[in-house]
């Protein structure tokens, strides 16, 4: 895949895929992948999205109210080393999420971390999850990373085995400390 005009300061867009890969076709702002099942639509999160993304977040266990992911798509959408990307099908009824977020850190240059990845708990198993990471990672490439960083809670067992056929690799344990500020 080519990336998109670079000049462009959102310059993923939207771009249509369809299940089952038989032959890809690619411009600037949309990807056509050829298949013989569904097809589906990949692009940046809009502020039309906050319900359903709040919806879905619910299935991660975080509470996110509708204004707070109205707040947040618009945040992030200012920023250039972050990003939302939705799957809908062709009902334009969104189905899951990725954020991927990328920064620069002085020990290791460029990094790109996954923000949150939810699937609807009704469309599991058919592949979106598979099609939003290649998504991600097709971004963080773009943005100058070499490898993306995801954390999973370590009662997902599930997203660990994801992430495994992903090709991720278990490459540290850690504790993670948080405080309110």
């Amino acid at each position: 895949m080519e990336p998109a005009d670079p000049s462009a300061s959102r310059a993923f867009g939207s771009f249509l895929i369809k299940k089952f890969y038989i032959g890809v076709k690619m411009d600037t702002k949309k990807i056509t992948i050829e298949t013989r099942k569904a097809e589906l639509i990949v692009r940046e999160a809009e502020q039309s999205d906050a319900k359903i993304i709040a919806d879905l977040s619910i299935q991660l266990d975080h509470e996110l109210s509708q204004a707070e992911a109205k707040k947040h798509i618009q945040n992030i959408s200012k920023v250039k080393d972050q990003e939302i990307f939705v799957v809908e099908d062709t009902g334009f009824k969104v189905l899951g999420f990725v954020n991927v977020t990328a920064h620069y850190e002085m020990l290791s240059g460029v990094q790109a971390r996954l923000g949150g990845l939810v699937i609807d708990k009704n469309a599991r198993g058919i592949g979106l999850g598979r099609t939003l990471m290649q998504t991600a990672e097709k971004w963080a490439k773009q943005k100058g990373s070499k490898t993306m960083k995801v954390n999973s809670n370590v009662v997902r067992t599930d997203s660990h085995k994801f992430y495994e056929k992903m090709g991720y690799k278990k490459y540290k344990h850690q504790v993670v400390f948080k405080k309110t500020l």
